[in-house]
């Protein structure tokens, strides 16, 4: 078996055998009819392919070289890499100058992927490249990033003249490397703003302004809720009728003076209320709740209210009635009779305890029980 050393002169032999018949003729005495020897830059190329050749080997431990031994394109490949070192695109002059590149309004495809393989984009086109597209690994990748960037420029990615700041952004989002010194020359530009560090700094921001605005939020509702307590408290001070001891739904009349206004009295006191004092006001809008409707259209200057089978909305405004009406009054019994017998209401009709009178249109006050108190307050201010 081989020893790797004598493995690896043999590859040389093999894939570089221009370069080791230029280093080889240097040691021949030259006759008649010989070629003419080659010259000091020739011999010193040659010496740098084969000897890079030779150290890529040799940094390969035993199973990276046995598997780069049975792979034939694979070892093309290496040997091609050698021979870049010494190709026009990295010899004096292919270099970059990251300051004048950086400064430049735009660039174009093709001199962004020269940018961005690190080469001066005046040396290295395309056409430059075109004898070496199949063979030379840094040509194959500088088309393979003209095509990525020609096809974010079709799909609107990018424009055709794309600005330095705007390729930074976009290769940082695509993964593509781009040569250090020239993101630093980039990014000291003025009017330079780095968006990622930008972005995350304002996310921060947004999550440390939606935390104080939270906390800005649960403190003015406790405040309001600190109003609204002490309002239903003045609120519960200020009605007649949480005082008055046992009070019972029959001693009640409501009187509609309006569509958002009516008078309530019992045991000769009386009030003007409306519908949100009564606890009938929308979440949405403030208005008044449909239970509110119902308890005018429904039950005033009526015995009883009448609903088909299925009308389920009724049962629902009746549910929201008795929790606004037992809440005012503060009285825990049902503000609906319950009637049983043959006189009893069909199922699905409700008869109210409390008298219920529509005045809104009328100055007269349809009382069907005369001498109680509310009937004598209302004669004698009438």
């Amino acid at each position: 078996m081989q020893s790797r050393d004598n493995q690896i002169n043999a590859l040389v032999v093999e894939l570089l055998k221009n370069e080791y018949d230029t280093c080889l003729r240097t040691k021949r005495v030259p006759s008649k009819n010989s070629r003419q020897p080659p010259s000091e830059e020739q011999v010193n190329k040659a010496d740098i392919v084969i000897s890079a050749f030779r150290e890529k080997l040799n940094s390969l431990n035993d199973d990276e070289f046995k598997s780069l031994l049975e792979n034939k394109l694979a070892l093309i490949e290496e040997s091609e890499r050698a021979r870049d070192l010494v190709r026009f695109f990295n010899q004096p002059g292919a270099e970059v100058d990251y300051e004048y590149w950086s400064q430049l309004s735009y660039w174009t495809a093709e001199e962004t992927a020269a940018l961005i393989t690190d080469k001066n984009p005046k040396i290295v086109t395309r056409k430059s490249l075109e004898q070496y597209s199949i063979i030379s690994p840094y040509a194959i990748q500088f088309l393979r990033i003209y095509e990525i960037l020609s096809r974010a420029i079709q799909s609107y990615e990018l424009d055709e003249s794309m600005t330095p700041f705007r390729l930074l952004a976009w290769a940082d989002g695509k993964g593509l490397s781009i040569p250090d010194g020239l993101t630093k020359a980039i990014k000291s530009r003025p009017g330079y703003v780095d968006w990622r560090a930008a972005y995350h700094e304002l996310k921060q921001e947004s999550g440390t302004l939606a935390s104080n605005c939270k906390s800005l939020v649960k403190a003015l509702l406790d405040k309001l809720k600190g109003y609204q307590d002490q309002h239903n408290e003045d609120q519960t001070q200020n009605n007649l009728f949480q005082s008055m001891d046992k009070l019972q739904w029959s001693e009640i009349t409501i009187i509609f003076i309006s569509d958002e206004t009516v008078t309530i009295s019992a045991r000769g006191e009386r009030m003007i209320a409306n519908y949100a004092e009564l606890g009938f006001k929308k979440a949405t809008d403030g208005g008044p709740t449909l239970a509110w409707e119902s308890l005018l259209t429904r039950f005033a200057n009526t015995k009883q209210a009448k609903t088909h089978k299925h009308d389920t909305s009724l049962k629902s405004r009746i549910k929201e009635i008795r929790k606004g009406l037992k809440q005012f009054f503060g009285i825990d019994s049902d503000p609906f009779h319950s009637v049983k017998g043959k006189d009893a209401p069909k199922p699905g009709d409700w008869v109210p305890k409390i008298r219920i009178y529509d005045n809104r249109n009328t100055e007269e006050y349809p009382f069907d029980y005369s001498g109680d108190a509310a009937d004598k307050w209302l004669r004698d201010n009438s």
